[in-house]
């Protein structure tokens, strides 16, 4: 076999291994795709399910007739933003069940104003890192004032978490929010030692 020949059957041979090794691959490739999307799909079955159960969940407290307005659901301000789209038609079926929705830890979370005009909120809860500054620190008094105003512009009670000082409870009054709680009030205890005030 002539050099010319050898090199030449050499190239086609290298040829036909790339071409098998590029084949393999992107069978694996295929393959992988395949399983993402049967992962994805069983994923939004799995979403679709826990949809349906929470909606059934919501109708049958409405049918057992709890005291709704005795009840008050909190979810985190970052959750409520950033994880909207798969709590949102939950906490909607919640709402229009009749449950009131409080964001807990307002101010400091991620915030999405645009998903207040969505869903129909009836508490903000002004986070405590706020109200822990607010005497002494201007940018926190300002923060803690807009979101009051925001609250009051909205038709939504502000409560104010963590007051520990009289100085604190008098600046939130001076803001306008009239709801709090924290040490100030009363430490925290057990249940079974808490007795409501007549």
């Amino acid at each position: 076999m002539s050099r010319i020949n050898f090199l030449l059957l050499l190239a086609v041979l290298l040829s036909g291994l790339y071409m098998v090794r590029n084949a393999y691959e992107a069978r694996r490739l295929f393959t992988e795709l395949d399983r993402a999307q049967t992962e994805a799909r069983r994923l939004d079955a799995d979403y679709q399910r826990l949809q349906a159960e929470r909606h059934a969940q919501a109708t049958n407290l409405r049918v057992e007739q709890v005291a709704r307005e005795r009840l008050r659901l909190e979810i985190t301000e970052t959750a409520f933003a950033v994880h909207s789209e798969q709590v949102g038609p939950a906490l909607a079926a919640l709402t229009e069940a009749g449950f009131e929705l409080s964001i807990d830890d307002f101010g400091t979370g991620q915030s999405s104003l645009g998903r207040l005009a969505e869903i129909a909120v009836h508490e903000l809860k002004l986070d405590r890192s706020l109200v822990r500054g607010i005497e002494h620190d201007a940018r926190a008094r300002r923060v803690a004032g807009l979101i009051v105003e925001l609250g009051r512009d909205l038709g939504v009670e502000v409560l104010a978490e963590g007051i520990e000082t009289e100085g604190q409870l008098a600046v939130l009054q001076q803001l306008g929010c009239v709801l709090g709680q924290g040490w100030l009030f009363g430490r925290a205890e057990p249940a079974t030692q808490f007795r409501p005030e007549a």
